[in-house]
This record gives C-alpha cells, structure tokens and sequence, in this order.
C-alpha cells in the first residue's frame, strides 16, 4: 500500500503562492499578514488539509512555538492550588487559540532555583516565558537568568528588582482595604489576619492594605493580630488559629489570606464548637470554586484568576510581535459577601 505524501509548509507555501515565512505568520495569528494574503493561505491549507507542525513554523519564524511557565512552587503546590490551576488554564487557553505549546518547569522547593527551571531558561526551547510569582529575596538567580535571556517574559505577580520589567497581578491591595472597610461596616473592631510572611508579595500587599484600611478608619493595629501561617495550605492556617483565637481579647473576625487558609480556620472553628459566623466571622482572598460550597459558604475576595493567565500571555504576545507599550496590568478584584460573615457576638 502506498503511503500519501506528507503536506508541508513549503507546500502550502506554493499553493498559496507565498513564502513560507507569510505561511508562518498566519499559522502564528501574526497581525503582519493582510486580510487577502491571510485568505490565500488559509484556503491552501484547507484545499491540502494541511496539519501545522511546531517543527515546521520554526524553521520559518526561527521560533519554536513554544512557552515556558517558571514557577518557583513545587510541582504538588502548584497542582493543590486552585488559584495557580486557574492562572494556568487562562493561559492555556490563549496559547491554544495560537497553536502554541506550554512547557511548565518549577522548583525542588519553593522558592528555590532548580536545575529544570535554569535549563529551561537557558535552552533554545522557548519563544518566551510566562513567569509566576517571583521575589528577589527568594530567587536571585532566577533574576539573574532572567536578566540575560533575549527573548520576553512576563511576570504573573510583582516584578520586584526588574527593569525592564513586564507583569501581571491582582490588585492585592485594593482587595484588602476592601474587605477590611467590609468587616469593619459590620461592626468589627478587632480583625485578625493569617498572611504568609516571607512569601510572595501579595500576601505582603494584602497585609498592607488592611493596616492602611484601619488607619484610614481611625482604628489601631495590632501587630499582635497577624500571624504567620507559613504556607498558603489549609494545614498551616489551622495551626496558625489558636495565635489568635486562644487569647482573652480574640478577634472577632479572621481575615486569611488566601481561601485554603481561611478553610483551616473554618475547620478549627467547627472543631472547638464556635459558629460562622455567630461567633466568629471569617473571610478569604481569591473566590476558588470551593469558596461558596464550603461549610458555610466563604466570604472572600474575588480575584479573576483565568483573566490573569489569559493577560498574561496577551502581554507577551505583544512583546513576541515587537510591542511594548504596556508595562503593568492590574486586574481588579471585588468583595463576595457569603454565609460566613456577619456582625460580631455581643460580649466575646
């Protein structure tokens, strides 16, 4: 049986009665290639049903079709969080609509260099990179590498020590002052919080945006009030809560972080008979799927977790297509009011 030819490029190319590099371009969604030319080339590659390859676009482009995803998490931290899930599914779904491939490597332990991320970043494997999550203090080489590299990236969270620097992020702090004014219009004087000191800078921003919110309405901060929970997972929260609710003076509200954390919170609540939100008020940051079907239904902050990704890319989209008007995007988040807030007890 005689196998049929393979369709190439180069194919398309001369039926199309364009060069390769104009076949590469649309295969690329290039915004280079005129509205008749596009036609042409489209047609031949339906007329020749004309799979792309990655191989193929590269030898045209001198790219590989191809983007890195740096992630200074473990891979089980960033698989167990939704947030991280969520950023990358945004961003996948604009590299599908490019027909462009994702290549994640992360990190030994968090925060750490590790050999599969600095190979990444050094191989000839990527057009660009897609960077989550980065401090200075906790990745110096990562900078480093960063810095040397010719092609663009884009940083999902704060780009701290970068210049020229291209980032994506929540506004952290808007958030924060937002679900602060929030407890404090129910009534609450003594908020406490459950942040992740050391981490990435959104916690840190989140933090500061509740201490300002407290200024801002003439209340005083306790610094007494904000605990570590060394981690952004469930665990580390509960083990955080007797800090706060194991004193005489307690808060009547919790303010965690993250969503995870304000679960542990829950968790300990229901464990030593306190009730959400008769006895305790608490609260999130992030609005994962779990949120509103947690016991009860979480008060939290939404951050538009898939709309980063998808801004993400976006942006280094346009930086692959030679642009670099836009430096910064600050996406907006908002407060969702559930179940698990509500005024403080009378006499705590």
């Amino acid at each position: 049986m005689t196998e049929t030819p393979k369709v190439t490029i180069y194919d398309v190319a001369a039926r199309a009665g364009v060069s390769i590099s104009t076949v590469s371009k649309v295969l690329s969604s290039s915004t280079r290639v005129n509205k008749v030319t596009r036609e042409k080339v489209l047609t031949a590659i339906k007329q020749l049903n004309y799979v792309p390859s990655l191989a193929a676009r590269g030898i045209a482009s001198g790219r590989t079709s191809i983007i890195g995803l740096v992630s200074p998490y473990t891979p089980l931290q960033l698989l167990h969080d939704p947030h991280l899930q969520a950023n990358i599914c945004g961003i996948e779904e604009i590299l599908n609509e490019h027909d462009y491939a994702l290549l994640i490597a992360t990190a030994n332990r968090e925060h750490e260099s590790a050999p599969s991320y600095e190979r990444l970043l050094r191989s000839n494997y990527i057009d660009g990179a897609v960077v989550m999550e980065t401090q200075e203090s906790k990745s110096p080489d990562l900078h480093r590498q960063l810095s040397q590299q010719r092609y663009p990236w884009v940083i999902l969270g704060y780009p701290v020590g970068m210049v020229p620097s291209y980032c994506v992020h929540a506004d952290d702090l808007q958030g924060a002052q937002s679900m602060t004014e929030y407890l404090i219009s129910l009534g609450h004087r003594r908020i406490g919080v459950i942040e992740v000191k050391d981490s990435a800078y959104a916690s840190e921003e989140r933090v500061r945006g509740y201490r300002q919110m407290l200024a801002q309405k003439g209340l005083p901060f306790d610094k007494s009030l904000v605990v570590d929970g060394r981690d952004w997972s469930t665990e580390g929260a509960y083990k955080a809560v007797p800090k706060l609710l194991e004193r005489p003076d307690r808060p009547t509200a919790i303010f965690a972080v993250n969503d995870c954390m304000a679960f542990g919170v829950l968790q300990y609540a229901r464990e030593h008979g306190l009730l959400v939100p008769e006895d305790l008020t608490v609260v999130g940051f992030d609005d994962i799927p779990a949120a509103a079907t947690s016991f009860p239904p979480l008060t939290t902050i939404r951050q538009p977790s898939i709309q980063m990704g998808h801004e993400a890319i976006k942006l280094l989209f346009k930086l692959l297509e030679g642009g670099t008007n836009s430096s910064r995007v600050v996406v907006s988040t908002e407060v969702v009011v559930r179940a698990s807030s509500g005024p403080p007890p009378e006499k705590v």
